[in-house]
């Protein structure tokens, strides 16, 4: 009898967050709710200004005199929520500013949480995300974040009583913009890691299983499946610190169920972005494939353009992925970088020539020269008003705007009605909502949610309680309220 044999091929990444892991969670049982924070490293080994990447933990400092990638210290030094949240809610009681029944009802929402998510990390580390006590513990996060918002109205409460609890599971990146590090033992997170896991071994087992299968496209079906299980599903947003001032994080990356939050819109004094041009760079070959396979005459002569990219990262990963098309095939191609600001351009032709310098074959760095030679080419360009005149000439084939609507994007948040029919954490899917909020036939604005417009129970108390700290005020128990970029 034969049998069919399937190879399955599992590469490592040394460098990136997600190794130490195991030894986190060990100290982490003995303090559950212990807060930490990690450093950004600004400088590279070799001397040249990086960003924060969960792909490279050398972006991180080595804190607590561990390896990079370590969240939490060997000692018990820092704040411990465990001991700190009561005493904060006896002096909220005490102030006046939560009445006696609404203490008693935080109170007992957090000691039942405080209990289930302690037996949710020792399950962990034993049996792994098979524990039916790691989604109880993220029903009973959503149940404290609801007496939270019910209970402990006002500023002073949001700040004192609120935001330590929406800290849990979230490292703060100090050194840089406001940004965040969402861990997978953020409450939120185990729940969502723990309903990938079992919607995996729930199609391991029927597709071993003797019901006969059919598949309408199976090509299709498995990058959708990617494409959900790299979802980091909840939580996408998070609450960061401008100085003392709290202020709206979303997910921009995910490696290893670490996420990197970040600001949702960019501050127009920032000269580098932490954004990951891997995506981009993948999209950018993928498109430029389909391009050639309409034009094959454009082969020999290809030309793209990156507008307004503010980092190195996008020209050099454009060049890596495109590189292996130019190998197997005569495709000569030119990456044209412009930008409006000569003060960004002039950063991103220094980290271009430093780059370079530290590794001489990465890519051929040239400002002037529009020819085309057998190997990618990098040109840098100021883009002027008026723009270039080649006689009609078409001197771009394709124009790549990368994040240019984001850059004029504002953060806005936008009511919707709360619904009694909420799924469960088990059984929803964000990767499977569209984000787009629908507009108007002749609105010129186009608009994004930041987070999945549709939640369990729990996803939507997390929420409230963002949007409450964040926009300082609350809002009734028949709206939610989504953020959005705009």
């Amino acid at each position: 009898r034969e049998r069919a044999t399937v190879q399955l091929v599992w590469t490592g990444q040394p460098p990136a967050i997600g190794l130490e892991l195991p030894k986190d969670l060990g100290r982490l049982i003995k303090r559950p709710l212990g807060r930490s924070s990690v450093a950004r490293l600004s400088v590279s080994r070799k001397g040249a200004l990086q960003s924060v990447s969960l792909t490279d933990t050398g972006t991180l400092q080595p804190a607590f005199g561990q390896d990079a990638g370590t969240l939490i210290p060997r000692t018990n030094t820092g704040i411990d929520l465990a001991k700190l949240f009561p005493k904060l809610l006896k002096d909220a009681r005490d102030a006046g500013r939560i009445t006696q029944a609404g203490a008693d009802d935080i109170a007992a929402a957090w000691k039942q949480f405080a209990a289930l998510y302690t037996d949710a990390l020792t399950s962990l580390q034993s049996s792994g995300y098979a524990s039916a006590t790691i989604v109880a513990q993220a029903d009973a996060y959503g149940a404290l974040l609801n007496s939270l918002i019910k209970n402990a109205i006002g500023d002073l409460n949001r700040r004192d009583i609120c935001e330590p609890v929406l800290r849990i599971g979230t490292i703060e990146v100090l050194g840089s913009a406001p940004s965040a590090i969402v861990a997978p033992w953020h409450p939120l997170r185990l729940a969502g890691v723990a309903a990938k896991m079992r919607s995996v071994a729930g199609l391991a087992d029927y597709l071993l299983s003797d019901v006969d299968l059919n598949f309408g496209d199976s090509r299709l079906f498995f990058s959708d499946l990617r494409d959900e299980l790299s979802h980091p599903l909840y939580p996408e947003v998070a609450v960061g610190y401008e100085g003392s001032e709290p202020v709206l994080l979303t997910e921009t990356s995910t490696v290893n169920d670490y996420s990197l939050v970040e600001r949702p819109v960019r501050d127009p004094s920032e000269a580098t972005t932490d954004v990951d041009p891997s995506e981009a760079a993948r999209q950018i070959r993928a498109l430029l494939e389909r391009y050639l396979d309409l034009q094959p005459h454009e082969r020999s002569n290809l030309s793209i353009m990156l507008y307004n990219c503010d980092a190195a990262g996008l020209p050099l990963a454009t060049v890596s992925a495109l590189s292996s098309v130019q190998d197997q095939e005569e495709v000569h191609c030119n990456v044209l970088v412009r930008h409006r600001d000569r003060a960004r351009l002039s950063g991103v032709y220094t980290e271009l020539l430093e780059r370079s310098e530290n590794d001489p074959d990465a890519v051929v760095v040239s400002e002037t020269s529009r020819n085309f030679m057998s190997k990618l080419r990098i040109g840098v360009m100021l883009d002027v008003a008026g723009g270039s005149k080649s006689g009609g000439a078409r001197e771009i084939d394709v124009a790549f705007l990368h994040d240019v609507v984001s850059r004029q994007a504002r953060e806005q948040w936008f009511p919707v009605p709360a619904l009694p029919d909420n799924p469960s954490l088990l059984q929803h899917v964000p990767a499977r909502w569209s984000y787009r909020r629908v507009t108007a036939e002749d609105e010129l604005k186009a608009t994004s949610y930041l987070t999945c417009p549709r939640q369990p129970d729990a996803g939507w108390a997390y929420i409230d309680a963002v949007a409450n700290v964040v926009r300082r005020q609350s809002h009734g128990p028949d709206e939610h309220y989504l953020p959005a970029r705009q």
